[in-house]
């Protein structure tokens, strides 16, 4: 791919600056068909996506708001490199490769012309082509740093592919939730992971459907296992209300289907929502649902830190909690739970911080946020208007970034 200077001529950028309002302006219509596009012409590309956050639009919204982004950054694409990271580590979980950039870049100026009509001219797609191709060799040049970094942290393991995994127990004791415990299945040592880190179930024997990530729960490498704990997604009405969508395919596999002596294939550890972001002396985490998962990877390595943890967690009720006994065990300053959701609109859980004295406005409080994306938009919001600001408000999205 050629170098960014030698892409980005004067005359190109003079056209991509005189039709981005007009391309900013249509995002909105751009992106959701760019998505049904590429699904047209490229369908292995659904292995890539999750269904229901087309369904539900937020991955076209996050295409949109990187678009944006990056066009207004052509210059200096390394600015974006920390919001990009969480990009960069899904890529990376999902094995996304250089080769599958030129499918992107086909597709999205097919949609762009198809959308913007005669404005797209000749040399309009050719200046368009260039931003899209200098964008995707920074994303290239990242991914394949984190792909090297990871391979070299693995036992006989390339982190481009996935790895055969055997189960080793299965666990239901939670209504709704499989806990499995998994070994790699060449005998080799289990990957090494930051608590807060997800793994990428990428397929089985039986089942096709893109491949889904699920935090390493705790307590995770017990014996040279990996355990993940799922939650049964099934769509409202049938339901749950901490799900936000139609029943989900992989989590229907695991929970009804996968059993001791199956094979999964998994890919390596990633995610850049860890234990290594909270440098506060005093971290709170909300969590609800299945977010407890990606809670209890991270609060008992907090703890043992040295830092004030407090949990506020939501859930249906208490036989519903995943690991309530880890949770029980854990030495934390303060574990409030509420039960149903209606108990706990945002206003009610920024009280319970409040009480448990959580200095929200201090600069050495942290606020992680683990829910659904209905749930978490507005409690993110009422955080920020009772003074959590900037680095120190977290989140973990399921999904495409929201915030």
């Amino acid at each position: 791919m050629a170098a960014a200077a030698e892409l980005l001529t004067p005359a190109r950028l003079a056209i991509v600056n005189a039709t981005a309002p007009a391309v900013a302006a249509n995002l909105n219509k751009i992106t959701p068909h760019f998505y049904n596009t590429m699904f047209k012409n490229n369908p292995e590309t659904l292995a890539f996506f999750n269904e229901q956050n087309q369904r539900g639009g937020r991955q076209p919204e996050a295409l949109a708001r990187y678009v944006l982004a990056a066009v207004q950054n052509l210059d200096k694409l390394e600015s974006l490199d920390a919001q990009t990271a969480l990009v960069v580590q899904k890529h990376c979980a999902l094995g996304v490769k250089p080769e599958h950039y030129k499918i992107v870049h086909d597709n999205f100026l097919k949609a762009t012309a198809d959308i913007l009509g005669d404005a797209v001219t000749a040399d309009v797609a050719d200046a368009w082509s260039a931003v899209l191709q200098v964008v995707a060799g920074h994303l290239i040049k990242l991914e394949s740093n984190c792909y090297d970094a990871k391979t070299k942290m693995l036992d006989g393991w390339d982190a481009r592919e996935p790895m055969k995994f055997k189960v080793v127990s299965v666990d239901k004791s939670v209504p709704n939730v499989t806990t499995i415990d998994m070994v790699r299945s060449d005998g080799k040592t289990p990957p090494p992971f930051i608590p807060g880190q997800y793994i990428t179930v990428a397929g089985g024997e039986g089942i096709k459907c893109a491949p889904r990530h699920y935090t390493i729960a705790e307590p995770a490498l017990d014996g040279g296992k990996v355990r993940i704990s799922v939650k049964h997604v099934k769509a409202p009405g049938g339901s749950s209300e901490f799900i936000d969508a139609a029943d989900g395919v992989m989590s229907t596999f695991l929970n009804t289907q996968t059993k001791e002596g199956d094979e999964l294939f998994l890919r390596p550890p990633f995610g850049s929502f860890t234990v290594d972001s909270f440098p506060e002396k005093t971290v709170a985490f909300v969590s609800a649902g299945i977010g407890i998962t990606p809670a209890l990877a991270m609060l008992k390595p907090l703890v043992e830190k040295g830092k004030k943890v407090v949990h506020v967690h939501v859930d249906h009720d208490e036989k519903s909690v995943c690991g309530s006994k880890a949770l029980s065990a854990l030495k934390l300053e303060k574990s409030v739970h509420l039960y149903g959701r209606k108990s706990a609109p945002p206003s009610k859980i920024v009280e319970e911080l409040n009480q448990a004295g959580v200095d929200l406005k201090s600069a050495d409080t942290a606020v992680a946020v683990v829910t659904p994306p209905s749930m978490m938009l507005p409690l993110l919001d009422e955080l920020k208007k009772a003074g959590v600001e900037g680095g120190r408000l977290k989140h973990e999205a399921f999904g495409p970034e929201v915030a």
